[in-house]
């Protein structure tokens, strides 16, 4: 899947990506 700006610095999918991670991100 694409990654998006949101989860990347999760370096993983928004659906693999925390949602901590997504609201930091």
């Amino acid at each position: 899947m694409v990654k998006p700006e949101t989860c990347t610095s999760c370096g993983a999918c928004v659906d693999a990506c925390p949602v901590t991670c997504i609201v930091m991100a």
